[in-house]
């Protein structure tokens, strides 16, 4: 007896396309999970000329023969896709996943490069299009880039012409003065665009390595097998720290505002430094026990308002998660807060993202986090101390007291490794 998928195709070889449709659309009810079948119904949508189906099929045999680790199949299957799809960022990003389990971190930080367009250096004031846009911004937003600009005068990494731009800003930010900061608005100003869009990068350096070579690895997997996470102090070399630091205060990529006070970049936005690319492929190395096996996932950076208090409870969809804190130590006003706590419970396996990672659910887990008895281990902030943890941990922001000012505003670095936890 042949197999959906067997006879799927042989009616396909007769043509007779709508018998293969609906058998394919009535055999991925019960196997789901079948790669094979997503391939198949994304080129049946082809024929019925649906690109926009076929494209979520074939999007969707990717993921999964990604997190199956089949890295061939799944190069394979790339290598038919994105001819029929040219120039798509969705796929070149799959590219870039792919290139990171097959541990090639330069070719995917260059992918990553590519994909989120960001300047080497500063674009010439010229070609900035300084006419009104209409925006919907935060207060608190508006006045952060419009702070970072005047950093970036400052420190003579910008042209004396942004002055321009500069003046435009700081007008917009006196007429938003008494708007609530976290309260979205509709706007419509000279050089508002860019308040949305990338005009500097720095440039960084290369290191041979970036782990700092004191770090007790015996220790921090001995604490994180113990518990499921653990922290790891002085994570980076000083040169290395200084160089990220530099990097989420100076590039101008914090375009994804929250209405709890914070800003935050992905890696498709920006936020890509090749020395966190190479923090990523050290990290197993040095930690075989915690990291054999997994490759980076995801990567983002948030920067919070002094008036914010970070990001609320949730759980994450990888195996584990490495949280960075970049901002010195001295801006924290309370040694005892400021950084995360972590909740001895994971997130229900039945449970999907959406009801463990969306702040609207917050009410349902900390009922959840109640009737369990989970406990919180509460993490102190200090600058370059790294806290890692199993991602489907729930997990919040600590109590946020920090100094007032641009270099002091609570910076965090964070990497995903590996695909979601199964439950054991």
């Amino acid at each position: 007896m042949c197999s959906p998928l067997e006879k799927i195709t042989e009616l396909v070889q007769t043509s007779q396309w709508d018998q293969a449709w609906e058998l394919c659309q009535a055999s991925l009810k019960t196997s789901s999970q079948n790669p094979e079948l997503w391939v198949m119904q994304g080129y049946l949508s082809l024929e019925k000329r649906d690109p926009q189906t076929a494209l979520q099929s074939f999007l969707e045999a990717l993921e999964q023969l990604l997190t199956a680790q089949d890295l061939k199949a799944t190069e394979n299957l790339l290598a038919q896709v994105q001819p029929l799809f040219p120039n798509l960022p969705v796929l070149s990003q799959v590219k870039a996943r792919l290139l990171l389990k097959q541990k090639q971190w330069q070719a995917a930080h260059q992918t990553f490069c590519s994909l989120s367009k960001l300047p080497q250096g500063a674009l010439p004031f010229e070609e900035l299009d300084l006419s009104p846009t209409p925006l919907s911004v935060y207060p608190f937003e508006v006045q952060h880039q419009q702070t970072q600009l005047s950093h970036l005068l400052s420190a003579q990494a910008l042209s004396s012409e942004y002055r321009q731009l500069q003046s435009h800003w700081q007008n917009l930010a006196n007429t938003l003065q008494t708007h609530p900061p976290f309260q979205a608005c509709d706007i419509s100003s000279p050089g508002s665009r860019w308040l949305k869009q990338a005009f500097y990068a720095p440039s960084l350096p290369e290191f041979e390595s970036v782990i700092n070579p004191a770090l007790d690895t015996a220790s921090i997997e001995n604490r994180f097998l113990e518990s499921g996470w653990c922290t790891l102090d002085e994570l980076l070399i000083p040169e290395a720290l200084a160089s990220l630091q530099r990097y989420a205060l100076q590039a101008t990529i914090w375009h994804k505002a929250y209405a709890n006070g914070y800003l935050g970049a992905s890696w498709l936005e920006g936020y890509h430094p090749q020395l966190l690319f190479q923090l990523a492929a050290e990290l197993p190395e040095r930690l075989p026990q915690i990291f054999k096996g997994l490759t980076l996932k995801n990567m983002w950076a948030i920067i919070c308002d002094q008036r914010s208090q970070g990001t609320g409870v949730h759980g994450d969809e990888a195996t584990l998660n490495l949280n960075l804190w970049l901002t010195p130590t001295s801006a924290n006003q309370d040694l005892h807060s400021g950084g995360l706590i972590i909740y001895d419970q994971p997130a229900p396996a039945a449970w999907s993202f959406v009801e463990y990672n969306q702040a609207d659910k917050m009410p349902e887990i900390y009922a959840y986090l109640k009737a369990t008895g989970a406990k919180a281990q509460r993490v102190a902030y200090r600058q370059n101390r790294a806290v890692l943890f199993r991602s489907d941990f729930f997990h919040e922001s600590d109590h946020l007291n920090f100094k007032a000012g641009f270099e002091n505003q609570r910076i965090t670095s964070i990497q995903l490794f590996g695909e979601k936890r199964t439950p054991s």
